[in-house]
């Protein structure tokens, strides 16, 4: 049997890293990863890159950009014993049925402070394991 050495494939960089496990998609994309070992804390930054228009996160009509919100936070999952957040500066659209609106985010509802996994996290820690059918009526 011939002995094919092949080299391993190249380690994507840690933003695309960080993208597939967010499972983020265009136009989000990861601009930077910070890490902090003395305060164990990661900070993952997200930016929206590209887009000309959003859906009106009330009706979903396309709407273009009206300026942006002031930098966010949202609580994730940790990694490892670092404490995770996500960090981004939101655009806002206008929409002619609906004003000014702060676009929705793949990573949380609404005006939450924690993703959707932190939030599923949790839910299983007080629930339990066996509860998904609960998960699935309560997000």
């Amino acid at each position: 049997m011939k002995n094919d050495t092949h080299p391993p494939p190249p380690l994507p960089s840690l933003g695309e890293h960080y993208s597939q496990l967010l499972g983020l998609v265009a136009p989000w994309t990861i601009r930077d990863v910070d890490l902090d070992v003395e305060k164990a804390t990661r900070d993952i930054h997200v930016v929206e890159e590209g887009a000309i228009t959003f859906p009106c996160p009330e009706c979903g009509a396309a709407s273009k950009g009206y300026d942006h919100a002031p930098t966010r936070r949202w609580r994730h999952l940790d990694t490892l014993q670092f404490t995770t957040e996500i960090v981004a500066r939101l655009s806002r659209i206008s929409c002619a049925e609906h004003g000014v609106k702060t676009i929705a985010v793949p990573w949380a509802e609404g005006s939450a402070r924690w993703t959707l996994d932190k939030l599923r996290n949790n839910f299983l820690v007080v629930f339990g394991k066996n509860s998904n059918c609960k998960i699935k009526t309560f997000l």
